[in-house]
């Protein structure tokens, strides 16, 4: 058995170590939840690597062999750094219990920055959803104007306003100069107007009345 596959033992089985001495009970309740979660897909790979050694127990272990496995040592050796690296070989149990206890608080609190990151990305990206679909309610290319467009206007916009004000301006000056009604002008009335008509001539019907008068006379005479 070679010098390599002997170093690559210790080395999986002080990570073991590590591994074992692991109690998320200690931690608080949002990173005890992440640490379980995170617990059993680094002992996956424990596992991995400790079937590569038994694999490679022969007398000549194959090269390939040998980087597979030391491939998957390095992600297990990544995963339980914090926490190996507390961990003394000649520890009493309660030390290393202490040890690896503060290692995967370190570890928890990783992830619950990571988890933090996660989330805040996660709704910022529903944020953004919503906000372009309630912007592209609205929007209709088809009737949309360009910025030229929307220029002109404005243009006319204010050309129309500034008529407006004129026009009411003289309209106000021409109720001012327009005299008021006068007082003793008669309210209508219903009654029917009288037609027009010619005072008469006194003098023509004197002179007829007195015509008859002396035709009468003449009359009686005879």
């Amino acid at each position: 058995m070679s010098t390599e596959l002997d170093h690559l033992k210790k080395q999986v089985a002080r990570q073991q170590a590590a591994y074992d001495a692991c109690d998320p009970g200690s931690l608080p309740t949002m990173r005890r939840m992440l640490a379980e979660a995170w617990l059993p897909e680094v002992g996956l790979l424990l596992e991995r690597v400790q079937r590569d050694v038994v694999e490679l127990s022969v007398e000549h272990p194959p090269a390939v062999g040998m980087r597979q496995a030391w491939s998957r040592y390095y992600q297990v050796f990544t995963a339980l750094g914090p926490i190996a690296t507390g961990v003394r070989d000649d520890a009493t149990p309660d030390e290393r219990k202490a040890a690896a206890a503060r290692g995967l608080r370190s570890v928890a609190n990783r992830l619950m920055l990571v988890m933090i990151f996660l989330t805040a990305q996660l709704v910022a990206a529903v944020f953004l959803i919503s906000f372009m679909l309630s912007l592209f309610s609205t929007f209709n290319p088809q009737t949309a104007l360009s910025g030229e467009q929307l220029e002109a206007r404005k243009l006319v916009q204010t050309h129309v306003q500034r008529i407006e004000q004129i026009v009411d301006r003289e309209a106000r000056i021409a109720a001012q100069q327009q005299p008021a009604p006068a007082a003793s002008a008669t309210a209508p009335t219903n009654s029917s107007p009288t037609a027009p008509h010619d005072n008469p001539n006194v003098a023509a019907v004197r002179g007829e009345i007195e015509g008859l008068a002396q035709e009468k006379v003449i009359t009686r005479r005879k």
